[in-house]
This record gives structure tokens, C-alpha cells and sequence, in this order.
């Protein structure tokens, strides 16, 4: 299971923080992310849901175990992969369960040592800077560690702490 720590933070001027990503990061690629969140049709999973997402060729499933702390994101993803969309939609579908919120990301993607930073443009939300560092266990003293390296990844770039968005991009698009 992977552990992410991560947290977003709202962008004003993302050709000025492009450019700085350039300076500082190794440019990975760039990305058209389309997501489909399902939620489960009842039981105790009642209003949680799940991720289809459409990246490039393929088709990732994802569940996370979800909580934010301080506005920091700790995630906890089980993932597998759909050899057809279509197919598994239907197969979904057919169990109940029912589209809750569609999101659209488009950006880059830079990795910082082994933090992963991606500057989006959210469809309906804006832009957006995400700063993600995986762990490869539940230990807090991991996680407080990266916690700590996302912070100064922020200071580096000169993006104040004010700026991170402590919601869900999808409780924010519920909302929008």
C-alpha cells in the first residue's frame, strides 16, 4: 500500500512558477488527468468513493483511505489498472453505484528529489501547485518527516503556507 503526504496550494501566477519549476526540477512529463469518482451504493462505505481515471492510454482504479491534517493530506491508495473503461463502468454501474463529481486536471509534472511536484490547471477550480511525497510505510515519524520536506519545498519556491488548500478538489467542485 502507498502512503501519500501531500498538499495543494492555489496559484496566482503559474508561468512565473513554471519557470522557477524549470530552474529547480527534473520536468517528467505533461498530463491530461480525467476522473470519474463513483460513490458506493450503501452500506458503511455510504458517501465515501472510488477513482477512474483516464491518463494518457490507460485506466487506473483508485481507493483511498483519506484524512487531512493541518492541511496536509494523508492518503493511503489501493490501486489497479481496467484494460476497458467501458467495461468496467458498465460492471459499476450495474452493482449500484453511481457517478458523484468528474474532474479534469491538465499540468506538468517535475519531481524535486523524490517529492513530486505537479502544477495543474483544474477545470472549473483554477491552478493549482501539488506537492507529494510517497512513503513507503505508516509510520508517523515517516510522515511527519515528509510533512516537514513538502513545508520547506514551499518555503524554496517562496509560496506562503497561507496558500494551501486544505479541501478536496472534489468537495470543491460539489460546491463550485
Amino acid at each position: 500500500m502507498v502512503h501519500e503526504i501531500e498538499l495543494k496550494v492555489r496559484v496566482d501566477d503559474p508561468a512565473a512558477l513554471e519557470e522557477k519549476l524549470k530552474g529547480s526540477c527534473v520536468f517528467v512529463r505533461t498530463y491530461d488527468k480525467f476522473d470519474t469518482y463513483y460513490s458506493y451504493p450503501c452500506g458503511p462505505e455510504e458517501g465515501k468513493a472510488f477513482r477512474l481515471r483516464k491518463d494518457g492510454g490507460g485506466c487506473i482504479v483508485t481507493v483511498k483511505e483519506k484524512k487531512v491534517l493541518n492541511g496536509i493530506e494523508h492518503n493511503m491508495e489501493r490501486e489497479f489498472s481496467v484494460s476497458s473503461e467501458e467495461l468496467f463502468t458498465y460492471f459499476i454501474l450495474s452493482l449500484g453505484c453511481s457517478v458523484k463529481v468528474t474532474k479534469r486536471k491538465k499540468g506538468s509534472l517535475f519531481k524535486l528529489g523524490d517529492i513530486n511536484l505537479e502544477l495543474s490547471r483544474v477545470e472549473r477550480l483554477g491552478w493549482f501547485l501539488e506537492v507529494e511525497k510517497i512513503c513507503g510505510s505508516n509510520d508517523p515519524a515517516e510522515h511527519e518527516m515528509a510533512k516537514k520536506e513538502i513545508l520547506a519545498v514551499l518555503k524554496r519556491f517562496g509560496i506562503p503556507e497561507d496558500r494551501i488548500e486544505a479541501r478536496y478538489y472534489t468537495d470543491m467542485l460539489l460546491e463550485a
